[in-house]
């Protein structure tokens, strides 16, 4: 049975009408104005957000962060039947915060991707088909992430080599201690943002990835005295 009660309901009012975006990104909305074809409000894409452009993909600004930690494994050949001892574990590198990169645009060394302040800004890629983030390691370098790019179109890519069980010297950075045995190496690495089809196709856009990209990582090297 229905309940019996004084309280006054508050007034209806209908929400805005907002109208079909025009991108230029100089108009906002007003909650007063219930006029049909209300202007679209202000906004900015998620990082790495994808639409078809002209000619090709385009792409919203986004960051790649990295950062990497190093653990030293000591030991010492003490002979005698007794062998090898690991004699001690440190961090001979500071742990750091997060190193920030903005991507260049279709390659290595193209324009970085540019921080507008205006939203609706997005970057021409010029081509249409898969997009990947991608970023090169050079493990005797202090940068470490040396390069870092989007495009369209997969291309050859390579991890930092495994390093096997043992106690040999082995210097996983090729920074820290100049005295052992090399085994830095170069690398690159991907990640799929996604795909913009062809208009022709009458498909839609796959997003695969909607946030700026975080990659940690652990280096290990050993020293045998």
């Amino acid at each position: 049975m229905p309940v019996d009660t004084e309280n006054d309901l508050p007034d209806w009012k209908p929400s805005p009408q907002v109208g079909e975006s025009d991108m230029s990104g100089d108009k906002g909305v007003d909650p007063d104005d219930n006029a049909p074809g209300g202007e679209q409000p202000l906004f900015r894409p998620h990082a790495f957000a994808l639409k078809q452009g002209d000619g090709g993909a385009d792409i919203a600004y986004g960051q790649f962060m990295w950062r990497f930690d190093v653990l030293q494994f000591n030991y010492t050949d003490l002979g005698s039947g007794i062998g090898v001892v690991n004699t001690g574990v440190g961090q001979p590198r500071a742990i750091k915060g997060w190193e920030t990169v903005v991507p260049n645009l279709k390659e290595h060394d193209g324009a970085a991707m540019s921080a507008s302040p205006a939203p609706n800004k997005f970057h021409s890629l010029d081509a249409y088909g898969d997009v990947y983030l991608y970023w090169y390691v050079d493990s005797d370098e202090a940068d470490f992430v040396t390069k870092c790019w989007v495009q369209v179109g997969d291309v050859a890519t390579a991890d930092l080599p495994v390093v096997a069980v043992g106690s040999s010297d082995h210097d996983r950075l090729g920074i820290i201690s100049a005295g052992l045995s090399p085994g830095a190496a170069n690398a690159y690495y991907r990640i799929k943002i996604g795909n913009v089809p062809d208009p022709s196709l009458n498909t839609d856009i796959v997003q695969n990835l909607s946030s700026d990209v975080y990659w940690p990582t652990l280096i290990m090297i050993r020293d045998l005295a």
